[in-house]
C-alpha cells in the first residue's frame, strides 16, 4: 500500500497528511486488507526543515510516530525520498505547475 501525502501536503500547505487519517483505526483496517507494507514518500524539504509546514523536526516526528504504529501493528514500513524541490512552483523546477509528478531532471 502507498500512503501518499507526506512528499506534498506539507509543501501545499495541507499540514502534515491529506486524504485521511493516520490512527490506529487506519492501521487496523489495513490489516483486515491483508496489507504488509506501506510505502511513506518523504519530502526532503520538509524534513529538512528548509520549506513547507509542518518542517524540521515537527514533520520528522510525525512520519516517526507513524512508522512506529505501523511497525508495532506489524506492518512493514518503506520510507521513500520522493519529491525534493518544494513546491515545484519556483523557478529553479523548471514548472508553474504544482501539479508536476517529480522533479526536473538534474
Amino acid at each position: 500500500m502507498d500512503r501518499s501525502s507526506s512528499e506534498f501536503a506539507c509543501v501545499q500547505g495541507k499540514g502534515m497528511w491529506d486524504g485521511g487519517p493516520v490512527d490506529q483505526a487506519s492501521v487496523d483496517a489495513m490489516k483486515t486488507w491483508n496489507i504488509h507494507a506501506v510505502r511513506v514518500p518523504l519530502n526532503e524539504e520538509c524534513r529538512l526543515g528548509i520549506y513547507g509546514t509542518p518542517s524540521g523536526p515537527t514533520y520528522q516526528q510525525a512520519i516517526k510516530d507513524y512508522t512506529d504504529l505501523l511497525v508495532r501493528t506489524g506492518i512493514n514500513v518503506i520510507l521513500d525520498l520522493h519529491w525534493t524541490w518544494g513546491a515545484y512552483t519556483t523557478r529553479r523546477t523548471g514548472t508553474a505547475r504544482t501539479s508536476t509528478p517529480c522533479a526536473r531532471s538534474r
